[in-house]
């Protein structure tokens, strides 16, 4: 009969939050390490990598690796694939070169991280040194440390200084550590002051120059506001945020005992985790190295949950297979959220790729993102002809749209509709299964028909 409801209400978006509404990356595969190489010109994934330290990637889809074991930085080509030494020389450590090529230097036994700016520009956390390769020249050249000074408001390059991470903001400023300190050089200037570190306290709240940052940072990064994350190998297992606007540092993930998907980040444990990076909304993304996953703490709901982690088929070493039978031990990280794709050092030896999609861009990578990440959650009333589907958006701009994918090859797009109440808007759209079963779901938020948040479920 028209118009009469069977009796069987289900309300899964709670179900769905904690089971999938995080997103799911896509297959994961390895990009460069794994073989025995270790001449250039070889694909890279035929190479050898002894102790990868650092990786980054440029707006071409190059990619770029410090391997600290041997002393070299080396470049993954995005469009062919093949390795080739950018800077070093193979298996010997000091230190030389500046004003010449950087092939010819020589690099530390203390190589770090790196960071590549929208212009190319690649910088090396160099032992007692940041160094620059000039993108067009391919010219190397130290822009801080190498001096002997502990002081702020000195040229960067009197300074002594020995650091792990470098981070660069959009405008040129550089941010490093050193001296459980985080110290900033200034663009216009070249002169070098702290921060953030040097104080005793481990509360929040507190300015940052008040803080204890024990041990060096493992990362620094910057969103699109200017706020500022660290974390640093002793700093009690948490990721701090500077405030922008404030100077006041606070903890936004770690610092609990809880190892429970889809809990506050506050209250989760990060034990022994060995690099995070954030986009430009401030969702971060952790290199979870004890527990063999990477985590993603949401900016807007301050949820963290798993987005790819070993299962107990994790010994799969087929390229491209789901993020829960990859092997991956994350260290180092990149993001290249122009492209929503993520990049980790797995273990020592090998570098992985996979696509996580909505990442906010940072600026200076592209124009900067809209939307507030896992925005899509969904009810599901089962009627009589077949499960409707009311799919609710947090999130409501001119032109958006959600395509539902059924699983049984039909599909609907529908213009989301102001809400009855509260934000955001909805769709609703209904199917007729033509057999029972088990069907895979899709959702997909779109803004004028571009993709930019998912959910899917069985």
């Amino acid at each position: 009969m028209k118009n009469i409801y069977c009796s069987f209400w289900v309300l899964v978006s709670a179900l769905f939050i904690g089971l999938s509404a995080f997103g799911q990356a896509g297959g994961v595969f390895t990009v460069a390490g794994g073989g025995t190489s270790t001449v250039d010109g070889v694909p890279a994934t035929n190479a050898s990598l002894h102790t990868v330290s650092g990786i980054a990637t440029d707006a071409a889809g190059n990619v770029y690796i410090a391997d600290e074991g041997s002393r070299v930085i080396r470049k993954v080509d995005g469009a062919s694939g093949l390795i080739s030494t950018i800077a070093g020389t193979y298996g010997t450590a000091g230190f030389s070169g500046d004003g010449g090529p950087a092939y010819m230097a020589l690099l530390s036994n203390g190589l770090g991280g790196l960071h590549v700016t929208a212009s190319g520009d690649l910088y090396i956390a160099d032992g007692i040194r940041v160094r620059r390769i000039d993108f067009v020249t391919g010219i190397i050249t130290t822009v801080a440390g190498g001096g002997s000074s502990t002081a702020d408001g000195i040229p960067a390059t009197a300074a002594a200084i020995n650091i792990q991470q470098v981070f660069l903001d959009t405008v040129g400023n550089i941010y490093l550590d050193t001296d459980n300190r985080l110290k900033k050089v200034d663009v216009s200037t070249g002169l070098i002051t702290t921060i953030a570190g040097g104080g005793t306290s481990t509360a929040d709240g507190v300015p940052a120059t008040n803080a204890l940052i024990s041990g060096s940072l493992q990362s620094i990064c910057m969103d699109n506001a200017g706020n500022i994350y660290i974390a640093g190998d002793a700093m009690d297992e948490v990721i701090r945020k500077i405030d922008a606007s404030t100077g006041l540092i606070h903890t936004v993930a770690g610092g609990g005992a809880s190892t429970a998907e889809g809990v506050p980040a506050t209250t989760t444990q990060l034990f022994g985790f060995k690099s995070f990076r954030v986009d430009g909304a401030g969702n971060i993304f952790i290199s979870d190295w004890d527990y063999d996953r990477v985590r993603r703490v949401d900016a807007a709901t301050g949820l963290v949950n798993t987005i790819v982690s070993c299962s107990a088929i994790c010994d799969s070493l087929t390229e491209g297979v789901s993020p829960t039978s990859a092997v991956l031990r994350p260290r180092a990280m990149w993001l290249n959220t122009s492209a929503g794709t993520a990049f980790c050092v797995h273990g020592f030896k090998k570098v992985k790729r996979f696509t996580y999609t909505p990442m906010v861009t940072l600026y200076g990578a592209g124009t900067a993102g809209l939307y507030a990440s896992d925005s899509l959650y969904v009810n599901i009333d089962m009627r009589c002809s077949g499960p409707e589907f009311t799919v609710r958006t947090r999130n409501l701009y001119p032109g958006m749209t959600i395509r539902t994918y059924f699983g049984d090859g039909s599909s609907d797009t529908s213009v989301v509709g102001v809400p009855w109440s509260g934000a955001g808007g909805y769709v609703r759209t209904s199917v007729a299964y033509p057999v029972s079963g088990t069907y895979s779901v899709m959702h997909v938020l779109c803004n004028s028909g571009i993709p930019v948040d998912t959910l899917s479920y069985s």
